[in-house]
């Protein structure tokens, strides 16, 4: 488990750049976290009562509007209690206009998941049970704002309905005087 940790630690000061494509970990009670590219998982203490090896492998599935890439994550048998942490970088100029989420392989289908979006630190987070293929992905957000500009027209709506129905009034009204 110490060539675990060193591997970690290399991991984290950036030497083995780009190139790698995948990266594990041996995590016991204590906890622990392990990164790859632009995504990290964070196991709490008490999370694991056996040391297990977990590993990320940079994917070659990736989901529609997939922000950088996909990651696999080994075990997917085990069952994680309380959660772990799945948690992805991104750059935010990149996605300003859009909806960040996570997303989860599961059965073939991609699965969008709870995620929290932090602004400041540009992260997404989720918490997951199981291990599995995950990836972030954007989705554009300019139709919910074509709804809000249409919410304003139907208050102008209103108001020319107010204008109609005073006009009826007096039609009505004129009318019972010619009568």
């Amino acid at each position: 488990s110490m060539f675990a940790v060193f591997v970690l630690s290399a991991f984290c000061r950036g030497n083995s750049g780009e190139s790698t494509n995948r990266v594990s970990i041996e995590i016991g009670s204590a906890g622990g976290s392990l990164s790859l590219g632009d995504v990290e998982v964070e196991v709490s203490e008490s999370t694991l009562e056996d040391t297990t090896t977990l590993s990320i492998e940079k994917s070659s599935e990736a989901p529609d509007g997939v922000v950088g890439d996909s990651y696999e994550f080994q075990p997917d048998d085990v069952v994680f209690d309380p959660p772990i942490t799945i948690r992805f970088s991104f750059d935010s100029g990149a996605v300003v206009s859009s909806r960040l989420a996570i997303v989860s392989l599961d059965g073939g289908q991609w699965i969008e998941l709870e995620s929290v979006v932090d602004v400041e630190s540009r992260t997404v987070s989720t918490e997951v049970t199981r291990l599995s293929t995950f990836a972030l992905i954007a989705q554009d957000v300019v139709v919910d704002g074509d709804a809000d500009s249409d919410g304003d027209g139907d208050g102008d709506g209103d108001g020319d309905a107010d204008g109609d129905a005073d006009g009826d009034g007096d039609g009505d009204a004129d009318g019972d005087a010619d009568g």
